[in-house]
């Protein structure tokens, strides 16, 4: 992947990370899919 397109995915990580919750940045995808999941729990939950 060209380094400019890796560089705006790491971005748009940090940014969904605490969009949906997250208190800091995730340090994997592991982290940032539980995250992902326990926010759809919770808003399919209202």
């Amino acid at each position: 992947m060209p380094q400019d397109l890796r560089k705006a995915h790491d971005e748009l990580d940090k940014v969904v990370d605490v969009a949906f919750g997250s208190a800091k940045p995730c340090s994997n995808n592991d982290e940032r899919l539980e995250i992902l999941f326990k926010s759809y729990i919770r808003m399919t939950k209202e």
